[in-house]
């Protein structure tokens, strides 16, 4: 008998053991099945997602950019990847030499035109034309936009007019310089702040995330989007938040200014935002990341081969190349050896370019007088990227040698 009372003691702590490693049942059974589902499938909004082409896809870029800065760093990341390229921008000297390019198709802008005054219907039409007709006759297609900031939803009402789903596109919006920047600081940072009960600025950027999001739904769901739409209006802020969603990703060239600008925006406690731009030392658990890729003109031209940089100066000269790659190029002068560093001028406009870049009767490419200009300005902004402006009148010559 005792033996017996021995097992049952032993037996029951065996048990009390077991019920003390065991997990509190819930209330509600579990549904195995949704269970296993939700651990297999994706999160497609898990922070940093991009929506990436199928395997065995047909991919086509879609150029549709304003500006300057825009349309240049779309060419390089365009020849880089090699792919079909359907054009429409704005000013249409900056692609002047695109008739020379296999794989560049103009696709309804003038390239002798430099005006700036953004998009029509007919311009937006022709590209949701053009990219329906691709998406209709390629099985599989997948379609990479690059835009300028401020108009990344162009983009997306493109998508939609042409029937695309969300799985077949992603929008590369590029910065246009320091307005960029000043919609960083003037959209997410000016007039919030942080405290030991309150990230405003982190909270203001989930509050404009939320609202792109509804933006971006609202376009998806028609195929009648018009240039005049309000969700289309130019808005640079945007762009910041857009990064957030899985078909949109931000190029932007100074890392360090944006860095500088989310910091100084709080000293300690440190807003979220700093772990939302993935800057290296910040790890806060974040609702959403923002897809930013930073690289510079430079490191994009030094990433092309010889036959890559030849495809984009032609692209940007046309048939002006020769003579201005010789210009800037050259070592030596007919009469003396020319300077090791070379002046060039890299944004200025002039009605008659780019014939007036390989003119010899303006003293670029050729060994005619000095080109005379009646005042130089130099502005210095608070970023330091300095900007050059000149004026004609006789105070001032300026000679330009290569």
């Amino acid at each position: 008998m005792k033996k017996i009372r021995g097992i049952l003691a032993l037996l029951l702590i065996f048990a009390m053991s077991l019920c003390l490693g065991c997990k509190k049942i819930p209330d509600e059974p579990i549904d195995s099945e949704s269970e296993s589902e939700s651990e297999s499938m994706p999160n497609d909004n898990a922070p940093g997602t991009l929506v990436t082409p199928p395997e065995g896809s047909t991919q086509y870029n879609v150029i549709f950019a304003l500006a300057t800065i825009p349309p240049v760093m779309a060419a390089l990341d365009c020849i880089e990847n090699g792919h079909e390229t359907y054009v429409i921008i704005e000013r249409g000297k900056t692609y002047n030499g695109i008739a020379a390019l296999e794989k560049f198709h103009n696709t309804g802008f003038d390239p002798n035109d430099n005006l700036s005054q953004g998009f029509t219907a007919t311009e937006l039409g022709a590209m949701v034309d053009q990219v329906k007709a691709l998406n209709e006759s390629t099985e599989n297609a997948f379609f990479n936009f690059f835009v300028q900031d401020g108009t990344a939803l162009m983009a997306a009402a493109i998508s939609a007019n042409a029937g695309l789903t969300r799985d077949q596109f992603l929008v590369t919006m590029y910065e246009d310089g320091t307005g960029t920047y000043d919609a960083l600081t003037n959209t997410y940072i000016k007039g919030k702040g942080v405290t030991d009960s309150s990230d405003n600025i982190y909270i203001g950027y989930a509050e404009k995330v939320a609202e792109v999001s509804a933006l971006f739904d609202e376009i998806m769901a028609k195929n009648d989007n018009g240039v005049a739409d309000t969700a289309l209006r130019y808005n640079i802020g945007r762009a910041f938040a857009l990064a957030a969603l899985p078909n949109f990703k931000l190029v932007m060239q100074n890392e360090t200014e944006v860095v500088s600008i989310i910091e100084n925006a709080s000293l300690l406690p440190r807003t979220k935002l700093l772990s939302v731009f993935g800057v290296e030392g910040y790890d806060d658990e974040v609702e959403y990341k923002a897809n930013i890729e930073y690289k510079t003109i430079s490191q994009m031209v030094s990433k092309l081969s010889e036959e890559q940089r030849t495809n984009y100066l032609t692209l940007m000269y046309g048939d002006f190349y020769a003579d201005t790659f010789a210009a800037l190029t050259r070592t030596m002068r007919a009469d003396e050896a020319a300077p090791a560093k070379k002046l060039v001028f890299i944004g200025s406009r002039h009605s008659g370019y780019p014939k007036f870049a390989s003119n010899a009767a303006y003293g670029i490419g050729g060994l005619a007088p000095p080109i005379r200009f009646r005042q130089a300005t130099l502005s210095f902004p608070r970023d330091s990227r300095a900007l050059c402006s000149l004026r004609a009148s006789p105070i001032m010559t300026l000679s330009l040698r290569s």
